[in-house]
Order: structure tokens, then C-alpha cells, then sequence
């Protein structure tokens, strides 16, 4: 006669002990997200693939970078940094995968860039030797299936030249007297082969040229008739080069992509450099 009333007591307390454990899970999972929220909101302020240091007035160049991505982490680089009064380092990269994985891969090059940069001798000014370390460096902390794309390159103001390096990535464009072409060069994506030996390649520019550096991710852009943007697109969106300013070239750019891919959503981190030669 006391067992019925009693298990009905006991699956009642079981089933308040299981609300109350369904309760607990769900405020610790809720806990979690809103740090990882928290955590990736400051990554994404604080670590991002882009810096442009202070350069100098008479550095030579007008510079403007556009970047966008589909998450707040993203594996798109780009450096703009003065190397003494003279030279003006430039590098723009693209990491393997998406979000975390691939800011993960980027801030390994980032800070392998900067370490170069910061030391002694040749290694610091010489884009083939700087492509060299960055390789070796990404090759020892990444998976085999990771990379990363990246051109590295050095104006120097008083030679008036362009020397770089290509490590897999677009190949950027040189636009003069209203006539495009690309940068000859490309060689190994960096993280593959640890001795990899990379060649550096060097233009003459003029004053009045423009260079023009993008990531896959904007001349993969794609139309709702999964048309890519190519890099005919970019070109198109440049035009003569009869632009004011490397910014107001820069937006033409970015508005002729965001026009081509209209109602799709960002699929890709995109990066893009306008640079024009001013002295």
C-alpha cells in the first residue's frame, strides 16, 4: 500500500533534480558562449591582419587598403610599415580556411614578420630572405593541409623601384598610362617545403603608376550566376587610373565588387592595396 505513493514522490524529486540539472547545463553553456563571444570580439579588435604604420610624409606613395570578411576572425594580412625614411615594406597574405583556423595561421606569419623585421642584417630589408623565414617559421607550428599565400615587397622612394617576392598569391597589377599588367612571379605558398628558396623580382616604377594587391577573396567574389569577379574585375573597377587618390581608386574597386556580388553573402576574407607612386 506505501509503494505507489512513495515512487510517485520519488520520480517528482527526479524530475525537479533533472530541471534543475537541465538548468545548470544550459546557464554554464550560456556562460561559455557569452566569454567565447566576449573572447573573440577582443581577438577580433585587438589581432587583426591589418597594420599600417606611421609613414613618412616624403615616403613616396599613396597608399589605401580596404578589407572586409564574413566572421570577426579572418586569415587575410596586410602590413604597410616604413623601413628607415626610404623603403616601405608591404605585405599582403591570405591564410588557409576561415575564422579561427585561418587567424591563427595569420598571426603566426604576422608575428614571424615582425621578428624578422626587427632583427639585424640583410634577412630585415631583403624580400626573398624575409620570404624564406616566414616559410620555415609557418612550417614548423602548422599542419600539413595548412598555408598561406603572400606577397612581400619593398618600395624604396629614392630608387623609385618595387622589389618582391610572390609565394603563391594573386598576382598583383601595375597600371600605366591607363595600360594594366601583371607582376611577373610566383613561387611556392609558404608552410609546404621548410627550404623552400624563393625568387625576388624587382620593377621600375614612375610617378603616376599604380599598383593594385588583392586577396583570392575579391576576385572570387561571385554573382547570384555564380560569376566570379576575376581579376578582370578589378582591373575593370580601376580603369585608366585617373583617380584623384589611391582612396577614391580603392572605392571604385570595392563598390564594382560589391555591385558584382550583390545579395550573396561574403564568403571569403577580402583584402585590397592601391598604391600610386607620387614622387
Amino acid at each position: 500500500e506505501w509503494l505507489p505513493p512513495v515512487l510517485s514522490r520519488l520520480r517528482m524529486v527526479a524530475s525537479h533534480l533533472a530541471a534543475g540539472l537541465e538548468r545548470t547545463v544550459l546557464l554554464r553553456e550560456s556562460d561559455a558562449r557569452r566569454r567565447l563571444s566576449h573572447e573573440m570580439t577582443f581577438a577580433s579588435t585587438h589581432h587583426t591582419g591589418l597594420a599600417v604604420g606611421p609613414l613618412p610624409a616624403d615616403c613616396g606613395l599613396d597608399l589605401a587598403v580596404r578589407t572586409a570578411g564574413p566572421s570577426a576572425l579572418g586569415g587575410d594580412l596586410c602590413e604597410i610599415w616604413p623601413l628607415g625614411r626610404r623603403r616601405t615594406l608591404l605585405a599582403i597574405g591570405d591564410a588557409t580556411g576561415h575564422s579561427l583556423p585561418a587567424a591563427m595561421i595569420m598571426a603566426v606569419a604576422r608575428g614571424s614578420l615582425r621578428t624578422v623585421l626587427g632583427s639585424d642584417g640583410d634577412d630585415a630589408t631583403t624580400v626573398d630572405r624575409i620570404a624564406k623565414r616566414l616559410n620555415s617559421a609557418l612550417h614548423s607550428v602548422i599542419r600539413g593541409e595548412q598555408f598561406m599565400t603572400m606577397i612581400c615587397g619593398i618600395f624604396d622612394r629614392h630608387s623609385r623601384t618595387f622589389s618582391y617576392t610572390n609565394a603563391g598569391h594573386p598576382r598583383p597589377w601595375l597600371i600605366r598610362d591607363g595600360y594594366a599588367s601583371e607582376l611577373v612571379g610566383s613561387g611556392m605558398l609558404l608552410g609546404v617545403f621548410p627550404d623552400f628558396e624563393y625568387e625576388r623580382h624587382e620593377v621600375s616604377l614612375r610617378v603616376g603608376d599604380w599598383l593594385v594587391f588583392y586577396t583570392d577573396g575579391v576576385s572570387e567574389a561571385m554573382s547570384r550566376s555564380r560569376e566570379l569577379f576575376r581579376a578582370d574585375g578589378v582591373v575593370r573597377g580601376l580603369g585608366d587610373g585617373r583617380w584623384e587618390s589611391a582612396a577614391s581608386a580603392a572605392d571604385a574597386v570595392w563598390t564594382a565588387m560589391q555591385r558584382h556580388c550583390t545579395g550573396m553573402p561574403t564568403a571569403d576574407d577580402q583584402t585590397l592595396v592601391v598604391m600610386r607612386v607620387t614622387r
